[in-house]
């Protein structure tokens, strides 16, 4: 296929991908919701998987 006509359906073949690509972004409002009402971490004691030794310790404290 030449440039020219690859330039001429590539608009079309994402104008066809683009309802596609719409629907990933649709919100879990549920999900956001259920984040936004987590109490906020004050502690590094309460992240179990993190140890003294971890860089993350270090980092956090």
């Amino acid at each position: 296929m030449k440039l020219f006509q690859q330039l001429l359906l590539a608009p079309a073949a994402l104008g066809l991908l683009a309802p596609m690509a719409a629907g990933a972004a649709e919100l879990n409002i549920a999900g956001v919701s259920q984040y936004t009402s987590q109490e906020q971490v004050t502690s590094i004691s309460q992240f179990s998987d993190v140890k003294p030794t971890d860089w993350a310790y270090q980092a956090l404290s």
